[in-house]
């Protein structure tokens, strides 16, 4: 069993992946909008 700060960086940098990978998501989706609305 890993120790407290060791689970606390995991879920830290998951935490950091999750919201980069949905800010990308939605900068990607931003971008696509006027494309398809267009």
């Amino acid at each position: 069993m890993p120790d407290h700060n060791t689970l606390r960086i995991i879920f830290n940098s998951a935490a950091e992946y999750l919201k980069m990978s949905t800010y990308n998501f939605v900068k990607a989706l931003i971008i696509s909008i006027p494309l398809f609305a267009g």
